[in-house]
């Protein structure tokens, strides 16, 4: 079946890549879908002409990238940014996905401490991530956890407390800065304004301080 990819000159085309893996990671599988793609590119570009140069306009990075990927440093001057600072485009609804899947690859990476999500949990009213990972577990195996790793089920758990914060929460900034960032804007051009989104030192989260999470005395009193 054939396959098209966009070279490193930003041009359509035919993926040859035939007995060794091809170094472009997408693909599409039809010339239009392709076109397509470039087409929402070449708006995004358009539409955020400082912007032009800078891979957050891409559509697969959904108006999100993080710092550290910016060819134009100065974007940040004056800005206490580090490896987790990240930036979206103000405007555009699908930065919620894009934030969403950032920090799903955070979790699958194991690039995001437990105490941050157990953290967002907290604030919004609910410590039960994990619940439906079970009931998939149980439907997929007939026992709860059977066969699985341990890394397996706590990226099930740890998924399924994310997708609780995105559900409770329809504000992406409100969301980011329950797992402990700071925001700062940045205006650059009349149209385009970004929100620099930077980790903040917080204290070490106590999991099992149950008077923290439930509002419980731990049993005294």
């Amino acid at each position: 079946m054939a396959r098209w990819h966009i070279d490193k000159n930003g041009q359509l085309c035919r993926c040859m890549a035939i007995f060794r893996a091809c170094p472009r990671k997408m693909h599409f599988d039809s010339e239009a879908e392709g076109q397509a793609y470039i087409s929402k590119w070449d708006s995004n570009r358009m539409k955020y002409k400082s912007l032009i140069n800078e891979d957050i306009l891409e559509p697969k990075n959904r108006f999100v990238l993080p710092v550290s990927e910016f060819n134009d440093q100065s974007f940040f001057d004056g800005l206490n940014t580090d490896k987790d600072s990240f930036a979206i485009v103000l405007g555009e609804d699908d930065t919620r996905n894009g934030v969403y899947f950032m920090f799903r690859q955070k979790i699958l990476n194991n690039e995001m401490a437990p105490e941050d999500l157990s953290r967002a949990l907290d604030k919004i009213g609910t410590q039960q991530a994990g619940t439906d990972a079970d009931k998939v577990l149980d439907r997929r195996d007939g026992q709860p956890n059977k066969g699985k790793t341990f890394k397996e089920i706590m990226d099930l758990r740890f998924e399924d407390g994310l997708k609780r914060v995105w559900t409770e929460r329809r504000d992406i900034t409100s969301i980011v800065l329950s797992f402990g960032y700071r925001a700062s804007d940045k205006v650059l051009d009349d149209n385009t304004k970004i929100r620099i989104f930077t980790k903040e030192e917080a204290p070490k989260y106590d999991f099992d301080d149950f008077s923290k999470i439930e509002g419980t005395n731990n049993g005294e009193g």
